[in-house]
Formats: C-alpha cells, structure tokens, sequence
C-alpha cells in the first residue's frame, strides 16, 4: 500500500493518564486516519510493563487504522504531554521510525484547545498548575509541586479535605454528613484504621484520594453543607495562583485565560469559583473555555508547525479546528 501523497507527513498525538490513554492518528493536511483508547498508563498506579503494553497496542492499532485506508507510513512525528513522554518514543520506534518527537506541556495543548497562542492555563486534575504560554511557548508555570508540598485547588487536594474531615467526624469531633456516608460507601470504610490503612496501602495516594473528588461533587449535589465549600475553597485557591501569575508577569488585565483538566470539567462549583474570584481582581478578563479533549491540542500542535515556522496565530488556530471539526466531534467537551 502506498501512501496517499509522497509529500505526507504523518503524526501520532498520545494524552495518557491514570485512567484512560487516548491516541490518534493524523495526516499533515488535518485527515484524521486513526483513533484508539486504552486503559491508564501512570507508572504511580499501574505497573511498568502494562503501561507499556498498553502503549504498543495502541501504536499498533493506530497503525493497522492507517493501513485500511491504504496509507504506507514509514516514518512518523509524534506529539506528548506526558512525563513518561520516552515510554511513547520507544513503543513507536518498535513499529515505525519516530523522526521527531515534540514535548509539549499540558497548559499548551489547553491553550490550544480554546483555540488561542497566548494564554494563561489553569490546570486542576490529579494535580494542579497555573501556564503562561505566549506564542505557543510556555514562558512560566506556577505549581506542579506534588501533593506534599502543594497542588491545591486540584483532585487530589480536594479528596484530602473531604477524607480529613471524614475522620474528624470517625473521632467523633464533626456530626457525620452525607459526604462522609458517600466515601465510606464508595471505599468500604468504616473506622478511623480502616480509612488510614486504604490510603497508606495505596500504590499512589495522590491518584486514590484524587478518586474522592467526583464524591464530594455528587455529595454537593446532594445537599452535603460541606462539599460546596471544598470545591469554591478549591476554586479561590487556584484564583490566587492564576492572579499571583498575572501580577508576576504584569499581564494585561484583559489577558485570555482557558481551563484544562479532568475537575474543571465535571466539578461546576470549583469551575464557577475559580473564575469569580479572579474576576474580582481582573473583571475584564477575557475567558476560554476549552473546546476540545488535550489529545486534540497535539494536533492542532501539529498542524499549526505545518502552516508555519513560528507560532501561527488564533485565526490560524481557528482554520484548523474547523478542519478537524468532522472527525473529532467525539472528543468536543
């Protein structure tokens, strides 16, 4: 099978995490020729050799996806957001040449997605960061210190107020609520030991008390008096950080401003606060919600290099979501 221009570049865009690896396969004029989904690839939670695994049925699904619609790649360009960016280098050369490999961030491939170059990205998953990205380079990050040492405003952060004030109420110190009837319920839990020896036994406690975010979500909708003030406590603590970016940098008081992250997409409350509260130092901020999942950033990553030696500009940004619209509907937040 020959490919479908002798001039084709062909891409691979990967965006894994502790639950789910997302990849696909595209072509340098935006064609969309392959798309797979597998289980997390975090070495925290799962181990080397099936993060690895589930790696190189990926690469080989996408492949065998190219090969249906008779395009012959022999070599391959590939774009990541991952730490573990090297594991991905790897599992592709094990199939086809990587002639380059692109480490970009996640506040990047956020900014991308609400279709701008220069931005400030808050990111709030299992952890939590603040981007300055201007011309699709990251100039500054804020963050990304781990949950030891920081990380607020993120899942992991959230699920630690929620699990804290679950044991005051198994001490005895606090009346038992409904979020607390919601964690004990999900984890099995039922005394103070049992609630430390689930989270000390825990391969990665980051990512296992991370899980606890969506329960005091759903605990707030629910009623629980407490949640509520967790998630906006989330909120003003992100705020603080994106302002104390704003301030570091002297940006100006209309700078664009997107969100990116797995709890800024279900958690309403959080999501709500976080921009109240910067608004109350910058009103005229200029908001972007994302459009599309961060794999679809590395595409438009991607494509953005082929239009131009420099950074491109939103309109270019524009041209090429509404390119990609039809074949990446799946992936639209």
């Amino acid at each position: 099978m020959e490919a479908l221009n002798a001039d084709t570049k062909y891409y691979i865009s990967f965006d894994g995490g502790g639950t789910k690896l997302l990849g696909l396969l595209f072509d340098s004029y935006g064609n969309i020729l392959g798309k797979t989904r597998a289980g997390g690839v975090n070495t925290t939670v799962h181990s080397e050799e099936t993060v690895n695994a589930r790696i190189d049925g990926c690469v080989k699904d996408l492949l065998s996806q190219g090969a249906e619609k008779g395009v012959r790649i022999n070599e391959i360009q590939m774009v990541t957001a991952s730490r573990a960016g090297d594991s991905y280098f790897k599992s592709v050369n094990r199939f086809v040449p990587c002639r380059e490999h692109f480490h970009t961030s996640e506040g990047l491939l956020g900014v991308l997605t609400s279709g701008r170059t220069t931005a400030l990205c808050a990111l709030s998953g299992t952890g939590s960061d603040i981007f300055y990205i201007k011309d699709c380079e990251e100039i500054d990050v804020i963050g990304g210190w781990g949950y030891y040492l920081g990380d607020e405003g993120s899942g992991t952060w959230i699920g630690r107020k929620a699990i804290r004030s679950l044991m005051r109420a198994l001490s005895g110190l606090a009346p038992f609520t409904t979020m607390h009837n919601l964690i004990m319920e999900e984890s099995g839990a039922r005394t103070e030991n049992d609630v430390l020896e689930l989270i000390y036994g825990q391969s990665s406690i980051a990512y296992y008390t991370g899980t606890f975010c969506k329960t005091v979500e759903k605990a707030a909708k629910q009623g629980d008096k407490e949640a509520p003030e967790i998630l906006r406590s989330a909120g003003r603590e992100l705020a603080a950080q994106t302002v104390d970016m704003m301030k570091k940098h002297d940006l100006p008081g209309n700078m664009k401003l997107c969100v990116t992250g797995s709890v800024f997409t279900f958690c309403d409350i959080m999501r709500e606060s976080f921009l109240e509260n910067v608004k109350k130092t910058y009103p005229e901020i200029d908001f972007a919600p994302p459009e599309y999942l961060p794999v679809v950033g590395g595409v438009i990553y991607c494509l953005l290099k082929e239009k131009s030696d420099n950074a491109g500009n939103d309109n270019d940004i524009s041209e090429i979501m509404s390119m990609i619209e039809p074949t990446c509907r799946e992936y639209k937040i």
